[in-house]
């Protein structure tokens, strides 16, 4: 477009924000790890005196009974309600299948269509005097015959996780596993932490001989949206506003795993449900 606004051209404008320097950490995160964000909303739930946590329990099934929604809960189950208004379903499609079945088989036969893939991530604390890259972690491309696919140099990336000032060595993260294969799952903890070791060495140089290791799995953890994505998640939709009960849903396979996204989905997951909820109260259809 014309005028004195900006540059010329693209070119200028990337040029323009390459030479733009900001202070500071490139990544923001919470000091402490996310947990301590899960604990203050469980404490503010608590306190507020108006809503129940019901924790270690577990929905074996969801039936209708009316406009309502009946759940079969096991674990505490005699401290939590079976009889609800409305329901958010935030579980992973493949383990909400089952139970969303009970509700509409129309709205479920989409979900089965969406894959999911495993992970593996391996915490590593190395050893005092231990370098890295001055980097904030590494991606390694599907086809470089490596086991890992990332390395997240932590203590590079996010200033809280520096130890250095106490004389202790950095905390990186390694992760494993790809689409269509989860071998690297079925290694033990001291053959996972080996090949850690391992692809340390050869993708980052790293000696990790005297580190510290914590593996943990992800079975069928992460989402993998194809082209046909939304057209599913549009279709399960739909299943679930033509059963009378007021049912919405909200996770990571909808937006995408990022934080920001997932609060997003909350938010209008909530929306939702209130809609829903009012519409079906006032006797008014539900679109």
């Amino acid at each position: 477009s014309g005028g004195d606004e900006g540059p010329a051209s693209l070119v200028d404008a990337v040029r323009s924000i390459k030479s733009t320097t900001v202070g500071g950490q490139v990544f923001a995160a919470l000091d402490g790890g996310y947990r301590r964000l899960i604990d203050a909303l469980v404490t503010r739930i608590s306190v507020s005196g108006r809503t129940a946590l019901h924790l270690g329990v577990r929905v074996d099934s969801i039936t209708p009974e009316g406009s309502a929604a009946r759940l079969a809960i096991s674990g505490q189950a005699e401290k939590a309600p079976q009889v609800y208004d409305g329901l958010v379903c935030a579980l992973p499609f493949h383990a909400a299948l089952p139970l969303l079945a009970g509700l509409s088989e129309a709205a479920a036969e989409p979900l089965r269509e969406i894959p999911y893939s495993s992970s593996a991530v391996v915490s590593v604390a190395l050893a005092p005097g231990v370098e890295v890259l001055d980097l904030s972690g590494i991606l390694v491309a599907a086809d470089a015959g490596r086991a890992a696919k990332a390395i997240t140099l932590s203590s590079r990336k996010w200033d809280h996780l520096d130890r250095s000032a106490s004389g202790r060595g950095h905390v990186l993260r390694v992760s494993f596993g790809r689409l269509d294969d989860d071998s690297i799952l079925d290694l033990d903890d001291v053959a996972l932490s080996a090949q850690t070791r391992i692809e340390l060495a050869e993708i980052a140089g790293i000696d990790a001989a005297g580190a510290e290791m914590r593996p943990t799995r992800w079975t069928h953890g992460l989402p993998v949206p194809g082209v046909d994505h939304q057209r599913l998640i549009d279709g399960a939709r739909r299943g679930l506003d033509d059963q009378p009960v007021p049912v919405v849903l909200a996770n990571s396979a909808i937006a995408g795993v990022g934080v920001p996204a997932c609060i997003s989905v909350a938010q209008t997951a909530a929306a939702d449900l209130v809609a829903k909820w009012q519409d079906e109260s006032h006797g008014t259809s539900r679109l």
